[in-house]
């Protein structure tokens, strides 16, 4: 096998554990919401049945206040803004390179 392939074989291989990792980091977080959702109601149907909140904490207890749910992630924008670094230009070869700036502006390069 050539380097190149070995190259691309171990990319691909990483990828998977790392996709594995992501998948079951997942699963874990949902069901980690989940928990804390059910020990929230279950805290407050506590607290209606005549317990205080500092009993509950002293007794060992967790602060609801500090169990909640994190926030999401922002989204991730599904439609892409990167650009490419180098056009094709008729009749020239490599002219300029476009490239994307944080502003969203394009500015031009010089290749030499």
């Amino acid at each position: 096998m050539s380097d190149f392939n070995a190259y691309v074989s171990a990319l691909l291989a990483t990828r998977k554990v790392q996709d594995t990792a992501a998948e079951k980091l997942a699963r874990t977080r949902n069901n980690l919401e989940s928990e804390i959702e059910k020990y929230l109601v279950t805290f407050d149907q506590a607290l209606k049945s005549g317990w205080t909140k500092t009993q509950l904490t002293e007794a060992g207890f967790y602060d609801p206040a500090r169990l909640s749910p994190p926030k999401r992630a922002p989204r991730v924008r599904t439609k892409s803004t990167s650009r490419p670094l180098v056009q094709d230009q008729p009749n020239e070869v490599f002219s300029s390179a476009t490239a994307h700036n944080p502003t969203g502006d394009q500015e031009t390069r010089h290749v030499s």
